[in-house]
Order: structure tokens, then C-alpha cells, then sequence
């Protein structure tokens, strides 16, 4: 209930800040383990994600987000769990696993920190394929275009899903995690010409 209410209010606010415009619905599986795997420039890219589809997500998140403890149950309640970055948090990648191990959706930003350079996205890590082979899940790429600023035009692109098992019974990681970051700079390279 909690959650329904506050998604409900948090979109309304979301959608009025920004004026948002989401392309590619109709890649999103309704069913089934998927990782949404998108460019990170803002705070803001994941409720963006959030709000712009309907299937209920689980997010990692840095731990120092939590260490507030109120703010740490609030994102709880959104489908946030902690992650220690720069050591190897098994106990999260577990998690994720388990997540799409479960049907249910994940949001992930491969780029693993912030883009502040001029590039369209940072060299992605191989985590997401990694938790998608484990827990036989899609990942479906996410480019977020725009500027962030009041009442500015933000685009929200879902792209075709990429499937492990396309790359044989041993999937080559690097290279499934070198065609989603193509994949996801050619989508935001086309938001822009739009």
C-alpha cells in the first residue's frame, strides 16, 4: 500500500518537474527476470526509470545512502538494497541474482559512478551480464536524455532486449557487456538528433 501511494505521488511530482517522454514500452517483457541497464548522469536517472514503465523494480544503491537510517527505510520500501562499491559485495550480487532468479526486475547503471566527462557513457562493467547469466535474465538497454533542469524535456529510450543465450552455451561476458555500452551510446546518440 505504502508503496503503491507513494509511486502514485512520486510520479505525479517526477512528471511535472520534468516533462518527460518514454520510446519503447513495448521492449519491456511483462514477464520473466529482466535488467534494465541504462547511462547514469543524474541522481534523478533512477525515478526516471521507475516511473516510465509499470513493472515493479529492485535497485543498487551506494551503502552511504543508507547510513541516514530514515532515508535508508524509505528507499527500502522503493525496492533499494545497499551495495559496497570498489569491493567485490558478494552479498549484493547475490541479491541481484536472486531478484531476477524471481521473474522481477532490476535496475542497474553499468557505468558503475556518474558520467561527468563529454562522452556518451563510461566503459561499462561486467556486473550486469554477470548477474544476467546467473539469474538467466534479460537486460534490456536504457538511454536518458535531456538536461535535468525545471520543466525540461527528458527522454526515457527501451531498448531491444539482449539475450545471453545469443552468444552460445558460454557467453563471452565482455563482449555481451561491450554491445549494451553500443548499444546504449547509438540510443543516446539518437535522442540527441531528435
Amino acid at each position: 500500500m505504502i508503496y503503491r501511494i507513494g509511486r502514485a505521488l512520486m510520479r505525479f511530482a517526477y512528471f511535472f518537474i520534468f516533462r518527460v517522454k518514454v520510446i519503447g514500452k513495448e521492449n519491456i517483457p511483462k514477464e520473466g527476470g529482466i535488467i534494465f541497464c541504462g547511462n547514469h548522469r543524474s541522481n534523478h536517472d533512477a525515478p526516471l526509470v521507475f516511473f516510465s514503465q509499470k513493472r515493479r523494480l529492485s535497485f543498487m544503491a551506494k551503502d552511504s545512502l543508507f547510513s541516514f537510517k530514515p532515508f535508508g527505510w524509505f528507499l527500502k520500501i522503493f525496492g533499494v538494497f545497499p551495495i559496497k562499491r570498489g569491493v567485490g559485495d558478494i552479498g549484493a550480487v547475490k541479491k541481484a541474482i536472486e531478484i531476477v532468479e524471481g521473474n522481477r526486475a532490476l535496475v542497474m547503471f553499468p557505468e558503475g559512478t556518474r558520467n561527468r566527462t563529454d562522452a556518451p557513457v563510461l566503459e561499462f562493467k561486467n556486473g550486469a551480464a554477470l548477474i544476467a547469466k546467473k539469474g538467466n535474465a534479460l537486460m534490456i538497454p536504457v538511454a536518458i536524455t535531456g538536461n535535468y533542469r525545471w520543466l525540461s524535456k527528458m527522454t526515457i529510450r527501451f531498448g531491444t532486449p539482449l539475450d545471453l543465450k545469443d552468444y552460445g552455451e558460454k557467453p563471452d561476458l565482455k563482449q555481451a557487456t561491450l554491445d549494451l555500452q553500443e548499444t546504449v551510446a547509438t540510443m543516446l546518440t539518437q535522442g540527441e538528433q531528435q
